[in-house]
């Protein structure tokens, strides 16, 4: 009965360590040293594209709405968002992938893009909006910045980059609470992304909100 006893408290000793380990660490279980995993996490992201889009080059598919916009969430009809925020070697990015899932009806979630020369497509895409925040830095909450935005794999483009160089301008990031960043374009003429397959710069307005899945420093 002791050594049952002895045994049930070890097994939870290593349990509640585990849970409780923000960096991976030794644990010992008897005379063995076991490497715990870190429970840290990187974030969900949620995309949301508002239904009122007129004169915006970026457009969602309108599916999934919530009344106000429609929701690109992880994990629904193929879609996959990431927030790179976990530790200070993330890049501090927020990514969403469009991707395919035959399980789903409504898959795959598309965008509508659309140039100021006329072109309009609809299709999957990757985006990625860069130094968001990590564990080194941060966009303080009611503050705004300009960021990196690269929108990645459309039919026309294999990016479209929003400030990259000299040849595109940042957007505008807003952090509107702990887990909420609303990002526009700058007003025209301050509003250009380059294509890198036709090596043009077009004038583009985005207008969308990213959300957390949980609340950040």
């Amino acid at each position: 009965m002791k050594r049952g006893f002895f045994g049930a408290l070890v097994l939870g000793v290593a349990l509640t360590s585990c849970n409780e380990l923000t960096a991976p660490q030794s644990v010992a279980v008897g005379t063995d040293v076991r490497l715990v995993r870190s429970t840290v996490t990187d974030p969900a992201s949620t995309w949301k594209f508002p239904l009122a889009d007129a004169g915006l080059s970026v457009k969602s598919d309108r599916k999934y709405s919530d009344g106000i916009y429609s929701v690109y969430a992880d994990g629904v009809c193929g879609v996959t968002g990431r927030f790179f925020a976990s530790s200070a070697t993330s890049s501090g990015d927020i990514t969403v992938q469009l991707g395919a899932d035959h399980r789903c009806v409504n898959a795959p979630r598309k965008l509508t893009i659309s140039y100021d020369d006329g072109f309009v497509e609809t299709t999957q895409s990757f985006i990625n909006l860069h130094d968001i925040e990590n564990t080194t830095m941060s966009i303080p909450i009611g503050s705004t910045a300009l960021r990196f935005l690269g929108i990645h794999y459309t039919t026309r483009c294999d990016a479209l980059q929003f400030g990259k160089d000299a040849n595109s301008d940042k957007v505008l990031v807003t952090r509107v609470d702990a887990h909420t960043w609303h990002v526009v374009s700058q007003a025209t003429p301050n509003d250009r992304a380059y294509c890198t397959t036709t090596g043009r710069s077009y004038h583009m307005q985005v207008d969308f909100v990213v959300v957390s899945s949980r609340d950040l420093p």
